[in-house]
């Protein structure tokens, strides 16, 4: 049979016993506990917790003062220095409990109403008694309490015993140490002005405090950046910290010492006292002075730093390998394997854990103390701006490529034989980017890629590691998910993009037709005269023309390549060209709907008015807000894709040009004197047309010709169209299709799309001119030059890829020509000519 398993019944009398002091020192009500241990005070040394605290140990960690000075009255004089010697599970004693809270007040009443009189012996052995990790209360202070308490206890220990005693627990880890973890910088920074000997201790892993502080990148201004515009600024105009180091002013500190002993503060207002009810800017200040506080315990620690000065010889000297023996890769692969499993890719020291972590402020502390700092070597052959560029710290990379001294830290080849090009080719250690989409991540990936190239000698790019691999295939291979991921993103937002343009042009393009009001039956518009009228077409034409140029720039990127150098520039820019049109159609479309509001709604009560064109407005606010920021990040990108552009282009553009014209002045010269007469009949033509356009009011006949010329010959363009690409979906795209016939038809398929993309668009440039009716010239001109924005957009950013295709074809045929007439040598002087 089993064992019939017994369950006590819980002693309830005792829980009541334990809980119901539990809840009072918790609320601090001193009354209720004189009433429960008045009669039997040694019930003070029951414990009351499972984790064996007694009523003094809970009263100590919440700080309760008043709480603890009603207790001791209670205890027997014989018995009040056992007090402080109860401890709990964890061998944690009263004032180790008190050590932790910011209450100097009840350390000091513990030691003073506990232990009067002049016991150094007894002080000593209760200052210095340890818990179970070996750490006294000053330990315990400087990891959980302020700096207060640590002077306090510091001072108290230092009347009597050995402050050297206190510094370490059993694990080794040294009393900074913890004030660095605990982030308690300002008590670090005490530490070190009482024992500066401390911050060459080092703990079971040899690190010293400085090597701690290197990994907080949370605790530096460099690393921790405060996000959004609004905190950034909050930040810079609050105050340092202007609060005098105490101790500096013996009447200033006796002051304080005075009203601590009082349980009074000074009555001068602090700073923070302006700051109450703004949690945000409070926050954002206790931020800043940490920060504060770090820089300078980084310049104390880095006083006594040499971990720099360690020799590590790297495996291979910086001379360019183009190709490796067979058993050179042989070895390779097999020391690989059993030197992952020694080596820590961890960097080492102080300032390469600083690089890895993005802290400028210790980088720069650092080499500005030791400037030949900069070329100290990792124990895998890994100098700083290896470090730096594999964990892409581009602020401290620019921080080493400015010293002249680093200029030979770009020839640096790894263990692995690695230069700092293979290490911007490498996605190990990256983490996403600082970009949004994407797009946005591959194009900063290669403008990063790209600024470390150029910072290379230029022999140095072929180098080859010792898995046989150039930077630049380690880059398609470690980048090609990314690419996968932006090019899948690039067609989804394009054509979500392309749906929204293309509803936008259909919407605008219907309210030309149904103008506001209505129209006259000779066609002029009811409320021309209405100054609002101009606004709301002025607005429905922008808004057309900027849909339909977003829609051929969407097109555009949907027809690319989409490959890695596509991202790099061109992309990026014609998605922000996109963007920002796309944005401007739908915010103009939202003001021709608030036009059509403000014209048509007439209301006499000022309030239902003013909610009435508030409502009206709230669309383009709302997009404003939510879509801003997208653009303003594809915006950015574009200028700065611009700006690099022209400022590394741009003189030879100009150069190239200015040659070009010296070599073919003749011919240009010939070339215009030939076609001069005829540009300006043109010219003259053209304007004319304007000119007519500007002083007619009613329906234009030559607008009316260009819609039924464009209006018959659209139809057969489709139709053309259809057929050309329904003969490629239906072929069988073997290899043999792809030599002549399958470029061919995407040529023609491609010519035929081309044509009638323009003839549409010109339909609705000229339904515009039909429609529109301006009085004010300038306000025409500009109307109608955005009615022809679509179709040189588009002519400028179709016309490359219908120019290959085209080239491809004509080619093609050439060849088939050459191949199967006689005269092939005149066939070939035509091709050759053109």
């Amino acid at each position: 049979m089993e064992k019939e398993i017994i369950i006590s019944k819980p002693d309830m009398d005792r829980f009541n016993e334990m809980s119901e002091p539990y809840k009072k020192v918790l609320a601090n009500d001193v009354h209720g506990l004189a009433a429960i241990y008045s009669g039997n005070p040694d019930a003070l040394f029951n414990p009351i917790t499972a984790r064996i605290d007694t009523i003094f140990h809970i009263a100590a960690y919440g700080g309760h003062e008043e709480v603890l000075r009603v207790l001791l009255r209670m205890v027997q004089p014989p018995k009040k220095a056992e007090v402080l010697k109860v401890k709990n599970i964890y061998g944690n004693t009263i004032l180790h409990e008190v050590a932790t809270t910011t209450q100097v007040n009840a350390a000091r009443l513990l030691m003073e109403e506990v232990l009067p009189g002049n016991d150094n012996w007894q002080r000593e052995e209760i200052l210095g008694a340890q818990n179970k990790l070996g750490e006294t209360p000053l330990f315990r202070a400087a990891e959980y309490s302020c700096k207060m308490m640590v002077e306090y206890l510091a001072t108290a220990i230092g009347r009597t015993g050995n402050l050297e005693s206190h510094y370490r627990r059993n694990d080794g880890t040294s009393i900074l140490h913890i004030a660095v973890i605990g982030q308690k910088f300002d008590t670090a920074i005490w530490l070190l002005g009482k024992s500066p000997e401390l911050a060459t201790y080092t703990d079971k892993n040899g690190n010293t405090s400085l090597h701690l502080l290197a990994s907080m990148a949370s605790a530096f201004k460099s690393s921790s950046p405060t996000k959004g515009i609004f905190k950034e600024l909050i930040y810079h105009c609050l105050p340092s910290d202007s609060r005098k180091e105490e101790g500096t002013n013996e009447l200033t500190k006796n002051r304080q010492n005075r009203d601590l002993e009082q349980g009074e503060q000074s009555r001068g207002l602090n700073q923070q006292d302006y700051c109450k009810g703004w949690k945000m800017i409070v926050q954002i200040w206790k931020q800043k002075k940490m920060h504060e506080s770090a820089v300078k315990l980084a310049k104390l620690l880095v006083e006594t730093d040499a971990s720099w000065f360690e020799p590590h010889e790297p495996e291979e000297d910086d001379t360019v390998i183009m190709e490796r023996k067979e058993e050179e890769k042989e070895e390779t692969s097999e020391s690989n394997a059993t030197a992952n499993t020694k080596r820590s890719p961890e960097p080492d020291t102080p300032l390469l854990i600083a690089t890895k972590t993005g802290i400028v402020e210790i980088v720069n502390e650092i080499l500005t103390k030791y400037p030949q700092a900069v070329y100290h070597i990792g124990t895998n052959g890994r100098n700083i701006l290896h470090v730096a560029i594999m964990n892409r710290q581009y602020k401290v990379f620019n921080v080493v490529k400015n010293i002249k001294e680093a200029k030979r830290l770009v020839r640096g080849i790894d263990n692995h034989g690695c230069t700092i090009l293979h290490y911007a080719a490498k996605t190990k250690y990256y983490h996403g980017g600082t970009k949004p989409t994407p797009a946005l991540k591959l194009q900063q990936e290669l403008t990063w890629f790209e600024e470390i190239k150029n910072q290379m000698p230029s022999h140095f790019i072929m180098h080859l590691n010792k898995r046989d691999t150039t930077a630049d295939q380690l880059f398609k291979d470690n980048h090609l998910d990314l690419l996968k991921t932006a090019q899948e993103w690039v067609k989804t937002t394009s054509r979500s993009c392309s749906t929204v343009a293309i509803l936008v042009a259909t919407v605008v393009f219907t309210a030309a037709y149904t103008a506001p009001g209505g129209f006259l039956q000779n066609g002029r518009p009811i409320l021309l005269e209405q100054p609002l009228y101009s606004f709301f077409t002025v607005m429905d034409v922008a808004g057309l023309a900027s849909s339909l140029t977003s829609v051929v720039i969407f097109l555009s990127i949907l027809t690319s390549s989409l490959e890695f150098e596509d991202f790099h520039h061109r992309l990026p820019r014609n998605l922000s060209l996109g963007f920002t049109f796309l944005f401007f159609s739908v915010t103009s479309t939202m003001m021709t709907f608030t036009a059509t509001i403000l014209l048509l709604v007439h209301l006499e009560k000022k309030w239902t008015a003013t909610l009435t064109y508030a409502a009206a407005f709230l669309p383009i606010c709302i997009f404003a807000l939510f879509q801003f920021p997208l653009y303003y990040q594809y915006f950015v990108a574009a200028v700065k894709s611009i700006l690099d552009f022209l400022r590394s282009n741009l003189p030879v553009i100009i150069r190239t040009i200015i040659d070009l014209i010296i070599r073919n002045w003749v011919l240009i010269c010939t070339l215009c004197s030939s076609h001069f007469g005829f540009a300006c009949k043109m010219f003259a033509r053209f304007y004319e047309i304007i000119r007519y356009r500007w002083s007619a009011h009613s329906p234009r006949k030559a607008s009316l010709l260009v819609f039924h010329l464009d209006g018959r010959c659209q139809p057969s363009e489709l139709l053309d169209l259809s057929g050309d690409f329904l003969s490629i979906l239906t072929s069988s795209l073997e290899i043999e299709d792809f030599c002549h016939r399958l470029p061919r038809s995407l040529s023609l398929g491609f010519t035929f799309l081309f044509f009638s993309v323009p003839s549409t668009m010109l339909t609705f440039t000229a339904t515009i001119l039909l429609l529109v009716h301006l009085e004010k010239r300038w306000t025409a001109t500009l109307t109608y030059a955005a009615a022809f924005l679509p179709i040189c957009v588009f002519a400028m950013f179709q016309f490359p890829l219908y120019y290959q295709y085209f080239v491809a074809a004509v080619d093609s045929v050439f060849d088939f020509l050459r191949k199967n007439l006689p005269g092939n040598s005149e066939l070939i002087r035509i091709k050759n000519d053109y």
